[in-house]
């Protein structure tokens, strides 16, 4: 029997929270996983163990960078929190040779992606995406059956991936994404004090 060829992948990565630092993927590369931190506190890196030893930290833009010799689950610690990480395997076949877009969703729904597709296929010529899920709650898998629902009725045939997280991946100084503040253009923004910091919205 003729299968038809998978188009759709769903990506969770491999997050956790570490007390006051948040790990945001563990990678496997050959012998090696690379860990790859969100925004750390000042001075963050000396105090982090992976199975036992000390992990050399470099930092990156937006956060830090590590690695460690290959084991899954990896097992990390810092500041007295702990972690016992599944390295994910790169999957570069997925996208090779396509003209990708990138895509953030906060509240976007299917028919959205169907029509984001749809203009970047017809003027742009992109014949693939990855979306980055902002507003699905942790375990549900709600948006991407919808996705992939529309996306099959319409007959698109490009590949697609949905990429969610275990943890909260917004800003640990900024509010809430919706929130006025984080417009690019927005007025007065110097008069606007006393915001809470909201990662996990």
């Amino acid at each position: 029997m003729h299968q038809k060829p998978v188009r759709f992948f769903r990506k969770r990565l491999a997050g956790a929270a570490l007390g006051d630092v948040r790990l945001l993927d563990a990678q496997r590369r050959d012998d090696a996983v690379s860990l790859w931190f969100g925004s750390v506190p000042r001075g963050f890196g000396p105090d982090i163990e992976a199975d036992g030893r000390a992990l050399q930290i470099t930092a990156v833009p937006g956060g830090a960078y590590g690695e460690a010799p290959f084991a899954s689950p990896i097992h990390l610690v810092h500041a007295g929190a702990a972690a016992d990480v599944e390295a994910t395997d790169p999957e570069p076949d997925v996208f090779a040779g396509k003209n990708v877009i990138l895509g953030l969703r906060y509240a976007d729904c299917a028919a959205d992606v169907l029509c984001w597709l749809e203009h970047h296929a017809e003027k742009h010529g992109a014949d693939a995406a990855l979306i980055l899920d902002l507003g699905s709650a942790e375990g549900t898998d709600d948006f991407a059956d919808e996705v992939e629902a529309v996306l099959e009725d319409a007959g698109r045939t490009e590949p697609l991936t949905i990429v969610t997280s275990p943890i909260p991946l917004g800003h640990r100084d900024l509010p809430a994404a919706d929130h006025p503040f984080n417009a690019p253009a927005a007025p007065g923004k110097d008069r606007m004090t006393g915001l809470s910091a909201d990662p996990g919205a």
